[in-house]
């Protein structure tokens, strides 16, 4: 690994810790509202749907929460969907949020 790629890795590992950060506490302050708080994990790896549901099986996850985006028939069908991925694999029911791009 040249120190370019290392730096790069550097960088996203930063990156990640501090989404993570900046997550977490956002979903703790939403949680605090409710009387049996939701578990928060942050989760990387390079495929995304079974690094999620990798985990879902092994913390028995009872509900999933996922994000989908606006990308069009075409992005979905060329990128695919993490989302439709977790549902598919049917490890645990998924609450859906639609967000506008």
């Amino acid at each position: 690994m040249d120190d370019y790629e290392g730096r790069q890795v550097v960088e996203r590992e930063r990156l990640i810790e501090q989404t993570e950060r900046t997550m977490l506490g956002e979903l703790r302050s939403l949680a605090s509202r409710f009387a049996a708080p939701p578990e928060c994990t942050v989760l990387a790896g390079d495929d995304g749907a079974a690094t999620l549901i990798d985990h879902a099986r092994a913390a028995g996850v009872d509900l999933m929460a996922m994000a989908i985006h606006a990308r069009g028939a075409v992005g979905q069908a060329v990128r695919g969907s993490v989302t439709r991925a977790v549902i598919r694999s049917g490890v645990a029911p998924v609450l859906v949020a639609h967000r506008e791009d």
